[in-house]
């Protein structure tokens, strides 16, 4: 009987790693299957271009490209580096675990629940900032509990270095502040550090690491900043339950509706427990309160799904305190069961989709299969209205197909001008820009020269290219035509050259290229 427990610690542990692998091994099995996304390949320019500050974002997104910057550039390279990230911060995970004093068994459970979101799959393969934020979040958790245990300078140095760290990977990592702040006050065991100076030196620490973000944001009128305080906030605070109820809705899809269940309900069990330990207090004030901020900035402005996913690496371990209290000890846990299996291949269903549809062209013959439903309920109930005409746009991991053939194509095209040393290219929106980017020759000067101001603004100077000829791709997922752009040259010809380009022998994007000559600049009042 004595060895029982330990014969079962070690199958939850093997476990644990068995997944690890396993996932692992299958994002990498899909992730050169399919080319980047527009964030993906926005980012991965950003590594062509290393500075302290973009205009969305801070800088650390470029070390998740660092194996495409060391090696030949392609989807594969460009999403090793979330891959190898996503699989080294769940190890860090685990380790923090254990610290914290949570059992293999625990553990399983969070680690689970992870793995049933499917934002977790998504934020573990692409090419997105979300990669070393989450590896540095982790890493300031897991020194800051050592650091309140143990009281050494060097983890409150550490937990310092790596919050710093997180907020230059992607703003909100600056977060761990308030909720490691809020933990120290809440509890009574830890509450004297409050009047010591290691806390202190530690935010200090994060301070010094970030500094030069704001340096450069100093130099740049402070442009990432107001872009993203109104991107959050919507320029103001206009309160709205509209969109509270939108940002609900979308992390019941990011999570899985019944997955998101299981976190509400994990709080609800930690924060009802009479003798709450240390790590249970840890884990409230390092998840909760992410959400609870996203869902009060969400009533002034968008929150996108992802953004309180850092909330999930203490909020994994505390919905798995429901299956203890829940599914394993409660009178009532047939219930619990079949909310969890209903739950469970929701989500199984989700990521699946996720992983169907990047390798694979799901969505158009699901949406047609859907409209021939639909005519059929609309010939014998007229009163309801069919569903329309399948159209490219419909399917978006369409977003992920074509883009060397239009790099090519759009290189064809500026080959055959006049002076094709002096023409630049230019788009309407910079995710078009950015997809075309990586694929167009060395030296060959792309933009955006829509008014409203983007990352473009910083890397292409309009006066040093006054007196260039142009040639605009319009993409049909947002038609611009011909005279939305001529007023800033001097003559064009609206007569296009229309190109598609295909994905399994079925359009994936159309495009008009129209040329224009002698740009005249920028409209006055747009700044660079």
């Amino acid at each position: 009987m004595a060895d029982k427990p330990t014969e079962l610690t070690r199958r939850f542990r093997l476990r644990f790693w068995f997944v690890l692998a396993a996932v692992t091994g299958l994002r990498l099995a899909v992730a050169g299957t399919a080319g980047l996304g527009v964030d993906e390949s926005h980012y991965l320019l950003f590594s062509r271009h290393p500075a302290w500050g973009y205009f969305d974002h801070p800088p650390l997104v470029i070390l998740a490209a660092l194996p495409a910057r060391l090696l030949v550039e392609s989807p594969f390279t460009a999403r090793l580096g979330p891959i190898l990230l996503a699989a080294a911060t769940l190890a860090l995970w685990r380790a923090w675990a254990l610290r914290m004093g949570r059992e293999e068994a625990g553990i399983w459970r969070g680690a689970l629940i992870l793995h049933l979101l499917p934002i977790y799959h998504l934020l573990s393969l692409a090419l997105m900032p979300d990669a070393p934020l989450n590896l540095f979040w982790c890493l300031a958790l897991y020194s800051a509990w050592r650091a309140t245990g143990e009281g050494r300078w060097r983890w409150w140095l550490a937990a310092g270095a790596a919050g710093g760290l997180a907020a230059l990977s992607k703003y909100h990592g600056a977060l761990l502040i308030p909720c490691l702040a809020g933990y120290l006050a809440a509890s009574r065991k830890n509450r004297f550090w409050l009047a010591r100076p290691q806390p202190y030196l530690a935010a200090l620490t994060a301070a010094a690491i970030f500094l030069p973000n704001i340096l450069w944001n100093q130099s740049h009128d402070w442009i990432s900043y107001r872009f993203q305080l109104g991107h959050g906030l919507g320029g103001r605070w206009s309160p709205s339950i509209g969109n509270v109820l939108e940002m609900v809705g979308g992390q019941l899809g990011a999570a899985s509706p019944l997955v998101f269940v299981f976190l509400i309900a994990g709080w609800a069990v930690l924060a009802g427990k009479r003798d709450k330990s240390e790590s249970d207090r840890f884990l409230l004030w390092t998840s909760l309160p992410v959400f609870a901020f996203f869902a009060l900035t969400s009533a002034g402005g968008k929150i996108l799904p992802h953004w309180t996913f850092v909330g999930w690496w203490a909020g994994a371990l505390a919905a798995g305190e429901v299956f203890r209290e829940r599914l394993l000890c409660s009178r009532r846990a047939g219930g619990w069961r079949k909310l969890w299996r209903w739950g469970a291949g929701v989500a199984l269903a989700l990521i699946a989709a996720m992983y169907l549809t990047m390798v694979f062209p799901v969505i158009r013959p699901v949406y047609r299969a859907a409209r021939s439903v639909s005519l059929a309920v609309n010939r014998r109930f007229p009163a309801i209205e069919p569903l329309g005409p399948y159209r490219n746009k419909y399917d978006i991991t369409n977003d992920l197909y074509g883009w060397p053939e239009a790099g090519a194509k759009t290189e064809q095209i500026r080959a055959r001008t006049e002076r094709p040393e002096k023409t630049f290219v230019f788009a309407h929106r910079p995710f078009t820009a950015s997809q075309l980017a990586l694929y167009l020759e060395p030296g060959t000067a792309i933009t955006t020269l829509n008014p409203r101001p983007d990352q473009y603004r910083l890397w292409f100077d309009a006066d040093a290219h006054r007196g260039w000829d142009a040639i605009f791709i319009d993409h049909d997922r947002y038609w611009q035509g011909f005279d939305r752009y001529l007023r800033l040259f001097e003559s064009g010809d609206s007569e296009p050259v229309e190109f598609t380009v295909y994905r399994g022998g079925h359009p994936a994007h159309r495009f008009r290229v129209y040329r224009y000559f002698n740009f005249k600049g920028r409209p006055e009042g747009i700044r660079r």
